[in-house]
């Protein structure tokens, strides 16, 4: 289905002057020091540290050009706190963060229909959700191959390339080094 509107009418309702870089792109939000397009404000939100402002550690600071501060500090007025961690940043799928989302996921893939993740496949989803990335996971699993992958595991197809990698996982219990 093709737009409704003119090329002009999108030109005018949505490309802006991004506050940050200064270059012509579709507007995501508007912020203290400005229109902000989707790379910057995905930038601001990978940025995390000490606020100038107030001393809060570990949050993210998307605050304007020249000092970085918490959003708080900032003058924003939307929370970007996870509604089940409360950590600062992107969000995603119900207002959660991306951890909590790709946990969330995990768990319905391989749940028993409990709300629960059945056991078998436990330690699996222990080091899926540990993993350092989650947005990868959460890509991996979101993308047709991984449900698939994701459905073999369920239904303990050792011959599949998801099911190798989980066997050991599946049998003996996680062992990290150190």
């Amino acid at each position: 289905m093709g737009r409704t509107y003119p090329a002009e009418q999108y030109e005018r309702w949505f490309v802006r002057d991004c506050g940050r870089r200064g270059r012509r792109s579709n507007s995501t939000t508007r912020w203290s020091d400005g229109q902000v397009c989707r790379r910057c404000q995905d930038r601001s939100f990978r940025t995390q540290g000490r606020c100038p402002g107030c001393g809060d550690d570990d949050r993210i600071l998307a605050g304007v050009r020249t000092e970085d501060q918490i959003p708080l500090c900032a003058g924003f007025s939307i929370s970007y706190a996870c509604i089940e961690c409360r950590r600062e940043g992107k969000l995603h799928a119900g207002r959660r963060s991306i951890r909590c989302t790709f946990t969330r996921r995990v768990t319905e893939l391989l749940d028993d229909d409990t709300g629960r993740i059945r056991p078998e496949p436990a330690p699996l989803a222990e080091l899926l959700t540990g993993m350092n990335n989650p947005f990868t996971g959460l890509s991996w699993i979101s993308s047709r191959h991984g449900r698939s992958e994701f459905q073999t595991v369920q239904v303990h197809d050792p011959a599949s390339r998801a099911g190798r990698w989980a066997a050991p996982c599946l049998t003996a219990p996680i062992r990290f080094p150190g």
